[in-house]
């Protein structure tokens, strides 16, 4: 694991263990899955790197992108039934996901790179677009738009929405398998989705939830109940650091963590939990904590009293940090909206837990304990 050195530099040796995060949003290292047969083949390489931190994301979050791709049908009247497949493809949203059973409602984009996962649901590439005779395969953060796919069950109803129809699917089969595990497709149209097991880690794991779901009809466009803007004080959520901090230093390139599980307290929202926002959250409250540990290595009580004003952990003042047990981290939900995060995890055997609460647009620390 990297230490903090007593000037509170970040050795740039990131751990390659079960538990670390790489620095990138959602650096996803998905091998090209290919078709053989009626096999999936899930490549050897499909563990994900957790998408909790990034330093520039896009800007057309999951609801916007939702309310482009209605706006783009009824302004069009009424839909075209003969639309050549180019013509079903948006220029902004290239269709919508749909799990009634779930309350899931999910933009589609073409594309697994960090740009499409950040925000939607992702198609590969190098499978068809959803129809009666081959399959598709849909992948996305299980901590994200994922989050509820372990509640799925056989029967249930998935729905593909394009510029052009609806395709409609029957849940038939959900997997756990191992990287490298085939998945059996049924004869007719499918569409698989994909995502990482469990469905809170917050790690590389070596599991996958695989959904197969068999084609039942394709039918005029049927789009999904338009929702309601899904408005969160988490969107322009950044943390409170102190100045004197440079921002490279609390990037995941330079700081080794452990990482546990996301979870959710009080009344949290289906929406949010099922969209882009709880990475968002995440991100923000993983920098202050990082604050929190750049503080202890030196020490530099004036930075702390800069950002928060907890009283300063004297007794966890120490040369270097490392950590000895995963982050364990809880976002506390009045509906779509955070009111705290609580974030706990061991530094030097230590298990240490900083308290993080929203003020406006600013996640600040308010308080720590440890034992």
């Amino acid at each position: 694991m990297g230490l903090l050195d007593r000037k509170g530099n970040k050795s740039r040796r990131v751990a390659r263990r079960a538990h670390a995060l790489p620095n990138s949003r959602a650096r996803f290292a998905w091998r090209s899955r290919q078709f053989l047969g009626v096999t999936l083949l899930l490549g050897g390489t499909l563990g994900v790197a957790y998408p909790l931190w990034w330093n520039h994301r896009s800007s057309s979050g999951a609801s916007a992108l939702l309310k482009t791709f209605h706006h783009q049908q009824t302004s069009k009247g009424v839909p075209i039934a003969n639309s050549s497949a180019a013509s079903c493809v948006g220029n902004s949203v290239s269709g919508i996901l749909s799990i009634p059973a779930l309350a899931l409602v999910a933009p589609v984009e073409q594309g697994l790179s960090d740009a499409v996962l950040n925000v939607a649901v992702g198609h590969d590439p190098s499978t068809s677009w959803p129809n009666k005779s081959s399959a598709a395969l849909f992948a996305a953060h299980d901590v994200s738009f994922f989050s509820q796919l372990g509640s799925i069950q056989e029967g249930n109803l998935v729905t593909y929405t394009s510029n052009c129809d609806t395709s409609e699917y029957r849940v038939s089969a959900i997997s756990v398998l191992t990287t490298g595990s085939t998945v059996a497709l049924p004869k007719n149209g499918s569409v698989i989705l994909d995502t990482c097991y469990p469905s809170n880690a917050l790690w590389y794991t070596s599991q996958r939830l695989v959904v197969t779901a068999t084609f039942i009809k394709q039918v005029k466009q049927i789009l999904p109940q338009n929702p309601a803007p899904l408005v969160s004080n988490v969107d322009h959520l950044v943390a409170s650091v102190p100045t004197s901090i440079p921002p490279a230093e609390l990037n995941l390139a330079n700081n080794t963590q452990e990482m546990g599980h996301l979870s959710f307290s009080g009344n949290s929202s289906q929406a949010f939990i099922q969209s882009d926002l709880p990475l968002t959250a995440a991100a923000a409250a993983l920098k202050g904590w990082f604050v929190v540990t750049h503080t202890l290595v030196g020490p530099q009580p004036s930075w702390w009293n800069s950002f928060t004003q907890a009283q300063f952990p004297a007794s966890l003042v120490t040369a270097s940090i490392r950590s000895t047990s995963p982050l364990e981290i809880t976002e506390n939900l009045n509906g779509a909206n955070l009111t705290g995060v609580t974030l706990t995890g061991g530094l030097n055997n230590h298990i240490v837990t900083v308290d993080e609460v929203p003020n406006g647009n600013s996640l600040s620390v308010t308080g720590i304990s440890w034992s």
